[in-house]
């Protein structure tokens, strides 16, 4: 059940809202996870996990789990239309993690929420839709509905938005979100690996445009191919066609799982913090997911914020001198301009 009270509220219960609420639980800090769905998503765009974003996820003591279930991408070939012209290795970008892991987002979801329950089994609370705010000096009151309609109170002396690029909580405090989107389009889908590039991601860099291959646990293999415009398809004979015209590879269309078309955007919030309001993930910044970073940049993100917000909460309770907010406004916001100007070369 609900509780009336808690330290800090999470709204989101996607991978940065859970991993933000295992690091605080390990802090033992009191914390709840306010998650709107009542169903994990089926597929996800983000699949990659970087060494930084694994060793707080090791903090978080799931980086092993997942390590298990993912692929280790050591690599990555690159080719000038159908040669391949070399191999750029990873095994030096970290000495613990020499590898990009990639894990479909919704298992890494199902990792941290197994983990959460572990920590605190009572922190997560799905079909748990928050409909106003009111914010005080000391804490905010969330006023929130479930499935039922039923209606709840619940007072936080933080709160955390992790609700995405669309957050109700950042347009609720009037935080504008300033940025645009690229003219890039985007066809994507997810097939049977029939490659020979094993745990190598590839890069076709083609007279058609760019088409990259990354491996997927399960002997699967993502492809994506950038097109000249939008194209609204989720038939895998189209970007089957694609692929084969650009780089001679034969796409098994019969394994498909998932197709989907995207374009690409980038935000940045104007500030990531207002009095207790905090804001993590896609709700304080949208990068191209070209490169693979937004999930990892929320996840550095969210090992910031348990310990500004664990500070803070220490220090009210021990007459210690606060943590000042903007430490965090500042770190984080120039790891997401950075971030911006990375993602925007790769794009």
């Amino acid at each position: 059940m609900l509780p009336g009270e808690t330290q800090v509220a999470i709204v989101g219960g996607g991978a940065v809202g859970l991993c933000l609420a295992c690091l605080l639980s390990l802090r033992g800090v009191a914390c709840v996870v306010l998650e709107r769905r009542t169903t994990p998503q089926e597929h996800s765009r983000a699949i990659g996990i970087h060494p930084p974003a694994l060793h707080v996820l090791q903090t978080v003591g799931v980086a092993e789990t997942l390590i298990a279930v993912g692929v280790q991408i050591g690599g990555g070939l690159a080719y000038l239309d159908k040669k391949c012209v070399g191999r750029i290795p990873l095994g030096d970008v970290d000495p613990v993690y020499p590898f990009v892991l990639t894990v479909p987002q919704p298992v890494t979801e199902a990792v941290l929420t197994a983990r959460l329950l572990e920590l605190s089994p009572n922190a997560l609370f799905t079909g748990a839709n928050v409909v106003s705010t009111e914010p005080g000096d000391n804490g905010t009151c969330l006023y929130i509905e479930d499935v039922d309609g039923g209606k709840r109170r619940l007072r936080a002396r933080y709160v955390v938005a992790c609700d995405g690029k669309h957050s109700a909580l950042r347009e609720a405090a009037g935080i504008p979100f300033r940025g645009g989107k690229y003219p890039d389009s985007y066809l994507m889908g997810d097939f049977a690996d029939n490659t020979p590039f094993g745990t190598d991601a590839a890069l076709f860099v083609t007279s058609g445009g760019i088409v990259e291959s990354f491996p997927l646990p399960g002997e699967m293999r993502r492809w994506v191919a950038r097109l000249p415009e939008r194209m609204d398809t989720t038939d895998a004979h189209d970007l089957a066609t694609i692929v084969l015209e650009r780089t001679g590879f034969v796409v098994p269309v019969e394994t498909c799982v998932w197709m989907s078309p995207f374009g690409i955007e980038y935000r940045l919030a104007a500030t990531f913090y207002q009095n207790n309001l905090f804001l993590a993930g896609d709700a304080a910044h949208v990068v191209s997911p070209i490169g693979g970073q937004g999930m990892n940049l929320g996840f550095l993100d969210a090992r910031a914020l348990a310990e500004i917000l664990s500070e803070r909460l220490k220090a009210n309770r021990a007459d210690l001198p606060t943590v000042d907010a903007a430490d965090y406004e500042r770190a984080r916001r120039e790891s997401a301009r950075t971030a911006l100007r990375r993602a925007e070369l790769n794009t």
